[in-house]
Formats: structure tokens, sequence, C-alpha cells
């Protein structure tokens, strides 16, 4: 019946495409995320293609329906077939996905063995209800995993995909954090990064005030980072603030490049083990995080700093219990470190986590060195 559900929304409200998709070199599978990729692509050579019913080509639509009429009861089948006939017509040397979580991607290498798969890491990844969990549970000898190239955020992760995946991993940090030049333009601010929607309400309504406190205390300018559009966030925050004093800075979630910007400015970034914490961390801000958020999900990848690298409860900036003296301590000591001793000190220890390549050259690199093999 979800199935159902879905296909009758895509057909009857997705955009519509009518003619045949044109031939190109690189597809992009899942239009989520695509406008990030086209920074580093030639417009002109890449097609994108929609598997969350977005946008539907019914040219393609119709060839399976005509020809895999059997197939009508079993939409889900049908899906399938849509996406391969997809691949089958754009005829692309190299299909790219910034959805590295997706688990049926995986499989399209065992259909298409001459065409090249890349995965670019979106997003921190854990393990229950994340793609780590659906791969443990993988055992089909018949049809393993496959992908080329897996661009990771660290060594760590790219461990755990080459254990369940056949592919070779390629460190490259966040494909996004790296389109944006990091600038040291210190204010005296503490920026909080919003995990709204993460069942994380209770631990910000405990969280937030002690942050609150601490900044009026020292008159320090605080500001809170949105998550999403999201107006049930916006009033979060709103109710929020009637007993706390901070700044709420609304995400569009389209100039993504913003927020990176202002984690530059901060002197200080707190975070619930969010990607954007990490991603300020690769980018050499201090930056704590308090892993208290295990979204209901009753799994410990959530509570462990940098997850899948092992880590102890507590460190230098980051905690994993919440003890309202031991945030204070660690959110004292970081704020006030100088800029220079966190380089020098602090950062080369935990380089690892986030590797920033600017521009993506290492993405570049090896996408154009494909395509001249190809």
């Amino acid at each position: 019946m979800v199935i159902l559900k879905k296909i009758f929304l895509y057909i009857f409200i997705s955009k519509k495409k009518i003619f045949k998709p044109n031939r190109r070199k690189i597809l992009i599978y899942q239009k989520s995320g695509s406008s990030v990729i086209l920074h580093e692509l030639p417009k002109n050579s890449t097609e994108i293609l929609s598997v969350n019913g977005e946008e539907i080509n019914i040219y393609i639509l119709l060839q399976v329906i005509i020809f895999k009429l059997y197939l009508i009861l079993q939409p889900k089948k049908i899906w399938k077939k849509y996406i391969e006939l997809y691949i089958a017509t754009v005829d692309p040397k190299i299909i790219v996905t910034f959805i590295d979580n997706n688990y049926y991607f995986y499989t399209l290498k065992n259909k298409f063995p001459k065409i090249k798969f890349m995965a670019i890491q979106n997003g921190y990844r854990f393990y229950k209800e994340d793609i780590f969990g659906f791969l443990k549970n993988h055992k089909s000898e018949k049809n393993p995993l496959k992908c080329d190239y897996i661009f990771c955020f660290n060594k760590y992760v790219a461990k755990l995909y080459e254990k369940h995946i056949a592919c070779k991993t390629i460190k490259l940090g966040s494909f996004k954090n790296n389109l944006t030049r990091i600038k040291n333009k210190k204010n005296s601010s503490i920026l909080f990064i919003s995990s709204f929607g993460l069942n994380s309400s209770k631990i910000e309504k405990n969280v937030i005030p002690i942050v609150s406190n601490y900044c009026k205390k020292n008159n320090i300018k605080l500001l809170i980072l949105g998550r999403r559009p999201n107006i049930k966030e916006v009033n979060f925050y709103k109710k929020l603030r009637q007993n706390n004093d901070f700044k709420y800075v609304y995400n569009d979630g389209i100039s993504f490049q913003n927020s990176y910007k202002l984690l530059d400015q901060a002197n200080t970034v707190v975070s619930l083990n969010a990607t954007l914490g990490y991603e300020s961390l690769g980018r050499k801000r201090k930056t704590i995080f308090l892993n208290l958020n295990d979204r209901k999900l009753n799994c410990k990848s959530y509570l462990t700093f940098a997850w899948p690298a092992k880590s102890k409860t507590n460190g230098i900036f980051w905690v994993g219990v919440f003890k309202k003296d031991k945030i204070l301590q660690i959110l004292n000591s970081v704020y006030k470190m100088k800029q220079r001793d966190w380089n020098n000190n602090i950062f080369p220890k935990f380089k690892d986590i986030m590797n920033y390549d600017y521009g993506n050259k290492i993405f570049l690199k090896k996408i154009n060195n494909l395509i001249d093999e190809l």
C-alpha cells in the first residue's frame, strides 16, 4: 500500500518530462544533492536521474509499462526497471551520486559492469537506521554490492565501506564543505548548530540554557544556526528564546555556503554530533561536541565522538554524558583557548576525522581521468 501511494504521488505531483533523455557522459543518480555536484561538473555533459519521484520521464515510464506489463501489480519492480532503462538510454560512462546511503545504488554495478560508479559521502554516517546497519545485513553472494569509487569523509568510514562493498575508497572530506574557502574572520561569538528534527528537542532545552547563561555572564553573543527551513523549527527556538538570550539564524536550505561562513566567523562552535560540527572541525574551527542525543534509537554510534573511530566518552572538546559542570568546563576551556594553540596542539591530533580539499581537486582529477580513459 505504501509503494502504491508513492507511485500515485509520483505520477500526479511530480514534474513531467516528455522526451527521451539525452545521451551523456555523466549521469547523476538522484536529484537530491545534484546541484552540489553540478558545481564541479560541465552541465552539457551531465544528465540527472530522479529516483525519488521529483521528476518522471514519461517516455521511459511508457517504455517500461509497454514491455514489462506483467509487472503492473508490482510497482517496486516497475520502478527498478524504470531506473535501469533510464541508465541504459542515457548510456553514461560514469554514474555519480551524492546520496551515499542509497542501498540500491550499490546493486547497479552488477547490471552495468562497464559503467564507472562513484558515490560521494554527504553526511556523517551512523549504524542504526543508517547505511551501515543495512550493509551488515546484506549477505547475498549472488548479487554482491559494488561501487568503483566512494569518496569518504575520513579513513574510518572508508574502512567500513570497504568491509561491506567491493570498492576503492578515496578520502575527500565533505564535498559541500570543500566548495567554500576557509576565511579566518573571527569574532567573539559562540555558534550553536541546531539538530532540530533529530529527536533533539529535550536535549537542546537542557543544553541551550547552559550555553546561554555562560554567554550572558561573559558578555558573549550566542547564535543558533537553524538546520532546515521549517516553521516548526522556527517556532521551537522562538519559544526557547523567551527565557534565553540568543539570535536564531534561519537556514533556507539553499545557500549552504552561508553556514560555512558563519563557522569561520565564530570563536567557538557547539554541535550535538552533527555533520556540520565535523565540517567545522575540518575547517580548523574550535568545535565542541555534546554527544548526548541517541535520536531515541538506543544506538551507541550516535553517542560516540567521531564514530566509527574509537574514542573515549569524554575528551578535550567533547562530552558523552550530560553533566552541567563538565559542559561548562569544556565550553570555558575551548572558548578561552587561543586559535594558534588549537591549530598547533589540538587540530593535528584530530585532522583525520574530516579531511578538507578546497575545490574538490581530488574528485575532479579522478573524474577527468576516467573520462579521458573511457
